[in-house]
């Protein structure tokens, strides 16, 4: 399973979801920690370029993909949102 740190390379403050700084071209050292954001009402995870996410807004569909993934046992990350999950996979240059 993978932690946090290799999932997302830093961190950005939110608002209704959207972001409220640019974040596309910086690396990890011009994003915030989670230290710096846990206490915000709301943030968000910025990727790592090797994470690749599949977000499933259907219960149905989520519960289908999650059926594949433990068929498969494949490594992944999976959160459960109020509309159904996202999927967090690692990319090892296949795509």
């Amino acid at each position: 399973m993978y932690d946090k740190g290799i999932l997302f390379k830093g961190y950005v403050p939110t608002k209704n979801k959207q972001c409220l700084v640019k974040f596309k071209g910086k690396d990890a050292s011009e994003l915030h920690t989670i230290e710096q954001v846990q206490t915000l009402p709301e943030f968000a995870g910025i990727l790592n370029d090797d994470i690749i996410l599949i977000d499933i807004d259907n219960s149905d569909e989520a519960e289908l993909l999650m059926d594949i993934v433990e068929e498969k046992q494949l490594n992944c990350r999976v959160y459960q949102t109020t509309r159904g999950k996202h999927f967090l996979f690692r990319n090892n240059g296949t795509i």
